[in-house]
């Protein structure tokens, strides 16, 4: 704001000078006995008013006449960011000008996908339970059955007949992480989700809430015979106090290859592992 009061009080100045030179009332107070003095003063001038610009106190002692040129380039360079975000502003109108059809056009350039696909994707979102969806899949000739994990072409028949991600729950507890807590409605099952992609691009979140019992998550380590001692800190989270809480993971790679319709998720990652590079 000071800034911008010394310009304006700078240009007020300058209009001034202006107008009593049209007038020719105008009055140098600069008088010099040689040449050399003269640039000397001129020099010791511009320097002055340099600084001065730059420490935003230009008000104070700017004054028309010599130094009128190098306030006015000053004066030019400070207006030119102003001009840049007129420009910007103008842009931006000229944008939301374009019909809603236009807009989406554009985007389905950039994107080089179908956007009307993600204009379905809305909550709320399809819960099915994994014995409903392994139903399902039967019916359609998987040759799944109950206590399998789904793999990709199972997921791809399930969210075939729909235009948005689907979740499905409650997974056997074979086919999950022993930390997920056990079902109470059904102690075969755990209490889970995978969200599904549509278009066939497969899972893109997995969640489920964590086993909060120190006994019950001690008993599933040794069900799944996994070495006790390495887990003896994440025992020691439930044996020194806990809380019921869930958890979740979301694959960025695979959800930006279905938003954007990218086919291959190699073309995603940024590092891919290659035949020739297992390393950046």
């Amino acid at each position: 704001e000071k800034q911008l009061e010394d310009e304006d009080e700078l240009e007020k100045q300058l209009k001034k000078a202006e107008e009593e030179k049209k007038k020719g009332t105008f009055k140098d107070e600069d008088a010099y006995d040689s040449e050399e003095e003269r640039k000397k003063s001129e020099a010791e001038k511009k320097a002055q008013a340099a600084s001065l610009a730059a420490s935003g106190d230009a008000k104070k002692k700017a004054k028309p006449g010599k130094d009128y040129d190098l306030m006015f380039e000053k004066r030019l360079e400070a207006s030119r960011p102003k001009a840049a975000t007129q420009q910007r502003i103008e842009d931006i109108k000229r944008n939301t000008q374009l019909s809603e059809e236009a807009k989406a056009q554009m985007m389905q350039i950039e994107l080089e996908r179908d956007i009307t696909k993600l204009e379905h994707i809305s909550a709320p979102f399809p819960r099915i339970d994994y014995t409903d969806a392994v139903a399902t899949l039967q019916k359609k000739g998987s040759s799944v059955q109950w206590g399998d994990d789904l793999g990709a072409e199972d997921e791809a028949l399930l969210v075939e007949d729909y235009d948005r991600p689907i979740f499905i729950m409650n997974y056997p507890k074979e086919a999950k992480a022993f930390y997920m807590k056990e079902n109470p409605d059904d102690p075969r099952t755990v209490l889970c989700d995978d969200c599904l992609a549509p278009e066939g691009y497969g899972e893109i979140i997995g969640g489920s809430q964590r086993e909060d019992d120190y006994d019950k998550i001690l008993q599933r380590i040794r069900e799944e015979k996994l070495p006790e001692d390495a887990y003896d800190w994440y025992l020691d989270l439930r044996k020194y106090g806990t809380f019921p809480h869930s958890g979740f993971g979301l694959g960025l790679e695979r959800t930006v290859a279905w938003i954007c319709g990218v086919q291959h998720i190699r073309e995603c990652i940024p590092f891919p592992r290659m035949m020739h590079r297992l390393r950046p």
